[in-house]
């Protein structure tokens, strides 16, 4: 399990104040320095829980919901928002737990958001550098989760142009 006891994690608030958000902040930017990357990559297991953070789920953030279905916190704008996810990966899924591999079950976790009104854009820093198999699977996961392809960037600049590019498409 690669979420076990043990692995660098941050919990992250349900709380919107400003204090519990500048707090969730100063705990990741403490973590990161301290974290080695090591072992598989669970893309699959990344994208389902973005899919069970937009719901329907028992992990689903309340703001993603109508108000019609909670009152209190259900987002007004729910029914003419779009709903999206950035990945930013070097295409490798190469851990996965389930009864399929890696790659398979990333671009079946990728078709589950899509079902659910998600879209996910794929962006693929270094790419140049990447295994044509990984990139392959970057763009199996970017049709699956919506768009026609990843985003492949070379450098800083590029990353921003990306990703400026992903929020103009995303509206």
């Amino acid at each position: 399990d690669p979420f076990a006891s043990g692995t660098n994690s941050v919990p992250m608030p349900r709380d919107e104040g400003t204090t519990a958000r500048l707090n969730s902040i100063a705990a990741i930017t403490t973590a990161l320095p301290s974290i080695k990357p090591v072992g598989g990559t669970p893309l699959a297991a990344l994208i389902e829980d973005i899919a069970a953070y937009f719901g329907p789920d028992k992990d689903q953030d309340p703001h993603f919901q109508s108000t019609t279905t909670d009152p209190t916190n259900g987002d007004p704008y729910y029914e003419c928002r779009s709903r999206v996810a950035m990945l930013i990966t070097d295409g490798g899924a190469n851990l996965h737990t389930g009864a399929s591999d890696g790659r398979a079950a990333a671009v079946q976790a990728a078709a589950l958001l899509l079902t659910r009104g998600i879209v996910l854009y794929v962006v693929v820093p270094g790419s140049k550098h990447i295994p044509a198999a990984d990139l392959a699977l970057a763009d199996e996961i970017a049709a699956a989760g919506g768009t026609d392809h990843a985003w492949r960037v070379e450098t800083a600049a590029d990353l921003n142009l990306a990703l400026k590019g992903v929020l103009q498409t995303a509206g």
